[in-house]
Parts: C-alpha cells; structure tokens; sequence
C-alpha cells in the first residue's frame, strides 16, 4: 500500500508544476510574485489577423524568480533561437525588469540594453526600454487563449 501511495504522489508532481498556457485566470506559483504570474500564459503581437496563430510566444518564469523564459513556435528572426533567457533585475506591481542572456544591442551609455515588460491590462503588456520615456513602448502584446487573442480589458 506504501508503495502505491508513493507511485501516485510521483505521477502527481510533474502536474504541479505544469503551467497552463493560454488561460487569462492562470495565475503562477504562489512563491513567485504576483506581477510575474500574471505574465505567465500565451501571447503574441497585437494587430492582424495571424495574431495567436502563426507564432505566439509564451512566457514563463523559473522558480526561484531569477529568468523569465520566453519561448517561440518559429525563429522570430535569422538566429536560431526559440528561446530567450531574461535575468530578471527587478520587478514592480506591473513590470518585470530583464536583461536578456547574451544581449548584443547597447544602450547609450554602452550597456547591454535592459528591458521592461510591462503589463498594461490582465491581458495585455507592452516592451519598453528601461531609462527610456515611459511612453515609448512597443505595440500591444495580447494574451492567446487556443488560438484567439483577448481582449486587452477583458
């Protein structure tokens, strides 16, 4: 009997951990911060009609809090990467600093670029570039639920 009990607690762990993609009431681990697990989930560039279909993007975060993980379908551009590690510096209620692993790109002081995830809505976030103009950001980045973008107020 001990050992059966054993054999379904193991079976049931890796469920624990699985993050369900795509779904705007997934909030993450409780050890991580609340910022960070709304992040958690399916997402993709705002504004056509292959929004959440040809290459949306999840983002996720280990669990200690050190790197948010994003992770593509396809290339998203010539490198061979589907995945980008982002040291995380800092976070607030609704931004979650990085600095993306192996970063080429230099701010104007001649620093790798650090950047800000922004989230402007449950479903919605935006880039920025920290220490640039707060309202320069990226177009909207909504979340995909099976395949279909939400709205950014949902």
């Amino acid at each position: 009997m001990r050992s059966s009990l054993f054999v379904a607690v193991l079976l049931l762990l890796p469920a624990a951990h699985v993050r369900a993609q795509g779904s705007a009431a997934y909030e993450g681990p409780p050890s991580l911060p609340r910022v960070m697990r709304n992040a958690i989930g399916e997402w993709d560039w705002s504004g056509d009609s292959l929004t959440c279909k040809h290459n949306p993007h999840t983002v996720d975060f280990t669990n200690d809090s050190a790197f948010m993980v994003l992770r593509f379908r396809r290339k998203i551009d010539s490198t061979s990467k589907l995945e980008y590690r982002y040291r995380i510096l800092r976070f607030t209620d609704h931004t979650v600093t990085g600095q993306i692993e192996g970063e080429q790109r230099r701010d104007s002081a001649g620093k790798p670029v650090v950047w800000d995830l922004v989230l402007t809505g449950p479903n919605s976030y935006r880039w920025r570039q920290t220490g640039g103009l707060p309202q320069a950001v990226t177009r909207a980045i909504v979340r995909c639920r099976n395949g279909v973008p939400l709205s950014e107020a949902e």
